[in-house]
């Protein structure tokens, strides 16, 4: 979650998650990346450029090193 909006919008998708026993967990967003909107990433991401126009590649710390 980058803000307050994204937190009023999340909680009500968890009051129904819940309601149908899915738990919710909120992470909040790093503080570089608070400001980097999914319409933004969905521009650059069908660009089809490098990453290094605009998207940091925070796909290993998320997910980790390969395994094996």
């Amino acid at each position: 979650m980058r803000n307050t909006t994204d937190l009023r919008t999340e909680y009500r998708l968890a009051a129904m998650n819940q309601s149908l026993g899915v738990p919710t967990v909120f992470l909040p967003a790093q503080p570089e990346l608070a400001a980097m909107s999914s319409t933004a990433v969905r521009t650059l991401g069908s660009d089809l450029r490098p990453r290094s126009h605009g998207l940091p590649d925070i796909g290993e710390p998320l997910v980790g090193p390969p395994v094996g």
